[in-house]
């Protein structure tokens, strides 16, 4: 199969993803079950022609507390009224990093359909859990809805993403961007029944020696200097006696660690999945991604080195039995004009170790790349793109009380500075590429 068959084939299986699994037929009930009143098993949350409506009832005291003290993780019980269901007993809390801000009046939040009514899901079979998105790093707020197309036009697992108003308690806070979570259910869509909760990010923290600062690096054989000072794990629940308790598996990270360090071509091969690795550098460099694998560094300590690694994390894929890396928290693509394709390559070891270093991987890389900016990262695709979620947000973001932009106009011309990076973007990427 040809690399442009596979990123076709890929894009017809999101396709038919989203067009299946959107629940069981159950209506009429009062909604304090697991389905909402007036349960509608036609909608679809990422139904990607509608902007729906997410109107969330709560007590007021737990909103503010939410605002006051965004780091609070407390479940806050709310009612949530969307596209004419009523949900009861949802969770809600706020979600995110940057704009997690003592007083921002547009959190990122997540909504949890499962916390107070377990086993319940919001019309796909895999979905319980809704991260909303609030856009305070983009003025241009769709960024992350781009990318993650980008990415699962690439054949990766992905989220899904789309546009939505939020009301709370009557108040509009504005345009949010609804988006998967990768939760063990997102695994399970993906990889079936046998998938495995060893999801980790990799988040470097206290504790871990200097070198693990910015990438994979080797420490030595105790398990702990890998979890959870490197790479923290995401999923809970392998222990029914211990639902809350995230499960890690310290040793396989460290043998992940240390094999695409030392180890042969061939022996990483045979424990990572280099394709998917190549479609997530080739998405990666394709949007120009400022914030992921391989990026720059910006206000570093004097002397520190000019790149750093942020925003992924590692599956092990119990089908296949090699672990994979998986793109999260996209949303700074074409912030940051690349001038090579290979641009900080050499200074990670993952691309190092797994791209440079195999001439015929460098190969299927380039090839994957040129597919994307010829196909759904064109220039062509990109501009067709914004035109389309702009026609379908602009009533919105105007009325958005919040908005980065400040005005309309300048949203409008955030918009504008996205398609000028494409432009350069993607004339630099075909011209290194040449007939490829």
């Amino acid at each position: 199969m040809t690399v442009a068959t596979g990123i076709r084939s890929a894009g017809l299986l999101a396709v038919l993803l989203l067009a299946a699994g959107c629940g069981d037929s159950k209506s009429g009930n009062d909604g304090t079950g697991l389905y909402a009143a007036n349960y509608n098993p036609a909608l679809d949350p990422f139904n990607e022609n509608v902007v729906t409506h997410y109107q969330l009832t709560m007590d007021p005291a737990d909103w503010d507390a939410i605002v006051r003290d965004p780091w609070n993780d407390t479940w806050r019980r709310a009612t949530l009224d969307w596209e004419g269901e009523t949900w009861h007993d949802v969770a809600v809390r706020a979600s995110g990093q940057r704009s997690r801000v003592a007083g921002n009046p547009k959190p990122s939040l997540r909504i949890d359909f499962n916390e107070f009514v377990p086993d319940r899901k919001f019309h796909r079979p895999h979905l319980s859990t809704v991260k909303m998105v609030s856009d305070t790093n983009d003025p241009a707020i769709m960024r992350r809805r781009i990318e993650d197309g980008i990415y699962r036009a690439a054949g990766l697992p992905a989220p899904r993403c789309v546009h939505a108003r939020l009301t709370v308690n009557g108040a509009y806070k504005g345009v949010y961007q609804p988006e998967e979570r990768m939760s063990k259910g997102f695994l399970r869509e993906h990889f079936g029944d046998a998938a495995l909760n060893q999801l980790y990010e990799f988040s470097p923290g206290p504790g871990a020696f200097a070198g693990h600062a910015d990438d994979v690096t080797w420490g030595g054989e105790d398990p702990s200097l890998y979890v959870p000072h490197l790479f923290v794990p995401e999923l809970d629940g392998l222990d029914p006696s211990q639902p809350g308790v995230h499960v890690a598996d310290p040793a396989a990270v460290r043998d992940f660690v240390r094999t695409v360090n030392s180890a042969s071509w061939a022996d990483i091969a045979g424990a990572v999945d280099i394709d998917l690795f190549c479609r997530f550098m080739a998405a990666e460099v394709a949007t120009a991604e400022a914030d992921g694998y391989v990026a720059y560094r910006v206000g570093g300590a004097p002397g520190s080195p000019p790149f750093r690694s942020a925003n992924f994390r590692i599956y092990f894929n119990p089908v296949q039995r090699k672990w994979i890396v998986l793109a999260w928290d996209r949303e700074e693509g074409y912030w940051a004009a690349r001038d090579s394709i290979l641009t900080g390559f050499d200074q990670r070891i993952l691309t190092r170790n797994l791209i440079l270093s195999d001439p015929g991987t460098l190969g299927r890389y380039r090839a994957i790349l040129g597919d994307l900016v010829r196909g759904p990262a064109s220039v062509e695709a990109i501009d067709a793109r914004i035109d389309f979620i702009a026609r379908q947000i602009e009533t919105a973001v105007a009325e958005d009380p919040y908005k980065t932009a400040g005005t309309i106009e300048n949203w409008r011309a955030h918009l504008e500075t996205i398609r000028t990076l494409v432009r350069q973007q993607n004339a630099m990427i075909l011209s290194q590429l040449g007939s490829q």
